[in-house]
């Protein structure tokens, strides 16, 4: 069985935006948005996606304890079009970040 001949590159292509906004000192609010989409492979029988699209959402809020230590509390949205692998996820994540 011979590998399949590509008359076309493979392609992916990413979009991602974020931002963050202060509330007050000491607590800011910040959101994400990616997606990622790949190309199709053209075969001679048929049309085949590469990979799944990607996309993801997330939004969060943050507060200073000190200079150097930071909570953070966010949610993620992930959605794939991957046929039998899971297509929705949720994601809750907690975090102290301290740093020296």
């Amino acid at each position: 069985m011979r590998s399949p001949a590509l008359t076309e590159p493979l392609r992916a292509v990413s979009t991602s935006a974020e931002g963050r906004y202060k509330l007050r000192p000491g607590f800011y609010a910040a959101a994400r948005f990616d997606h990622l989409a790949f190309s199709d492979l053209v075969g001679t029988t048929q049309t085949l996606p590469w990979d799944a699209p990607v996309t993801r959402a997330e939004t969060g809020v943050g507060y200073s304890i000190q200079r150097n230590l930071v909570m953070k509390l966010s949610y993620q949205y992930n959605w794939r079009d991957g046929g039998v692998l899971q297509q929705r996820s949720r994601l809750l994540s907690a975090q102290l970040v301290y740093w020296f």
